[in-house]
C-alpha cells in the first residue's frame, strides 16, 4: 500500500489502527521479521511440522466428532495414521491434510473458509439454515471446547437482547446461536 503512493501514511495508519505513523513504516519495511540463523530456522520449521503432525494424529482419536457421523470422520482422517508420526509430518509438509483450530473444534478444509470460520460459527455448526441443520462438511467438533462455546453463548444472548429486530446483526447472532445448539446436540449424543 505504501509503495503504490495511492494511500497516504495517515490513511494507512488509521486503517491499520497504528498509534504512530512510525509503526506503519516499521512493519511496511519488514523490520518486524525475526532474523534467525540458518540452523535455528531449520529447527524452528522442523519443530513446527512435528507439532502439526502430532496434532493431526490426535484427530483420529475419539475426542473429535463429526456432526455428519463416524463415516464422515473416517473420510476426513483416512490419510492420517495414529501410529505413524513421520507420515503425519509429511502430510502436514505437503499440505495434503490441514488442521485449523476453531471455536467448535477443528476445521480440516484445505481452502480458506468463505464464511469466516474463526470469527463466526454460523456455517460451522449449521446455524445458517434455520429449517435444517447442515454443518460444514470439514468440521470436527471437540467436546473439550464446550466451556468456551458456553461463554460464546452467553455473549450471543447478551448481544441478541440488544439487537434490533429484523436487522442483519440479529440474523447473524441467531444463526450463531443455532450453531451452538447444534454443536451441543451432537456433543451430547457421543
Amino acid at each position: 500500500m505504501q509503495a503504490s503512493g495511492l494511500v497516504s501514511d495517515a490513511s494507512l495508519q488509521f486503517q491499520l489502527k497504528h498509534v504512530a505513523r512510525a509503526m506503519s513504516l516499521y512493519y511496511g519495511q519488514n523490520h518486524s521479521r525475526v532474523r534467525l540463523e540458518e540452523k535455528a530456522h531449520t529447527y524452528y520449521v522442523r519443530t513446527m511440522y512435528e507439532t502439526l503432525g502430532r496434532q493431526l494424529q490426535q484427530l483420529t482419536s475419539n475426542r473429535f466428532v463429526s456432526p455428519h457421523g463416524e463415516k464422515r470422520k473416517s473420510e476426513i482422517v483416512r490419510l492420517i495414521s495414529a501410529s505413524d508420526a513421520k507420515k503425519a509430518i509429511n502430510l502436514a509438509k505437503k499440505g495434503t491434510v490441514t488442521h485449523r483450530p476453531i471455536l467448535l473444534g477443528i476445521c480440516t478444509s484445505r481452502t480458506p473458509c468463505p464464511y469466516g470460520g474463526i470469527d463466526n460459527i454460523a456455517r460451522c455448526g449449521g446455524g445458517d439454515s434455520p429449517g435444517e441443520t447442515k454443518p460444514c462438511a470439514d468440521v470436527l467438533y471437540d467436546p473439550e471446547q464446550l466451556d468456551e462455546v458456553e461463554v460464546l453463548e452467553a455473549v450471543l444472548d447478551e448481544r441478541l437482547a440488544a439487537a434490533e429486530v429484523d436487522s442483519p446483526l440479529r440474523t447473524s447472532l441467531e444463526a450463531q446461536k443455532r450453531s451452538v445448539e447444534n454443536y451441543r446436540h451432537v456433543i451430547r449424543q457421543t
